[in-house]
């Protein structure tokens, strides 16, 4: 039996031999247990998440300058703080580009998620973790800005909760792309 890293059996679980287990609760994966299988299986996934970094750069790079580019003509008035002006408006749209591109990331990448009790392989926990680090990186910025806006509800709702426009949020990282999908907020 291999139990995962993190993972928690319950008191007086019966496990059968060779099987791999992970989760909290840890449930059986389907998958036999074979040794070194699953440092293999670790490697790819953290290989994967050092490209999906890189990538996230340039991503952030190309919205920074398409925020640039729709911005340029916007402060042609001599003031005072208008450079600062400008480079704080272009931050912040960057930062509302990529709740966009996160949203997109989610439908294409995770898709309607079932509440099944399986664990899921390497690909979905890596495009569960892909998501939910996009997400919580392009939310920094805006969220910072924009706090208890209705504007949140609109997102998340195009990320896939189930809200209603007259809920607030105080904390939006507490409901990542790879969970929304499974719960409602509703206020009465």
């Amino acid at each position: 039996v291999h139990l995962d890293k993190l993972s928690v059996a319950p008191e007086g679980a019966k496990v059968p031999s060779r099987t791999y287990v992970s989760g909290n609760p840890a449930l059986d994966s389907g998958r036999e247990f074979r040794g070194n299988d699953v440092h293999c299986l670790s490697i790819v996934f953290k290989v994967s998440q050092i490209l999906w970094l890189i990538g996230e750069v340039y991503l952030f790079f190309w919205l920074f300058l398409v925020s640039k580019l729709a911005l340029s003509g916007l402060l042609t008035t001599s003031w005072r703080y208008r450079v600062l002006m400008y480079w704080i408006l272009a931050v912040v749209t960057t930062s509302f580009l990529a709740l966009f591109v996160s949203a997109s990331l989610k439908w294409l990448m995770i898709g309607r998620r079932e509440g099944n009790r399986r664990s899921p392989g390497v690909l979905a926990s890596f495009s569960q973790w892909a998501c939910d680090y996009h997400y919580k990186l392009s939310a920094s910025i805006f969220f910072s800005v924009l706090p208890t806006s209705r504007v949140w509800n609109v997102i998340l709702r195009l990320h896939g909760l189930d809200v209603d426009l007259r809920s607030g949020f105080s904390d939006v990282f507490a409901l990542p792309p790879s969970v929304v999908d499974q719960v409602s907020i509703k206020r009465s």
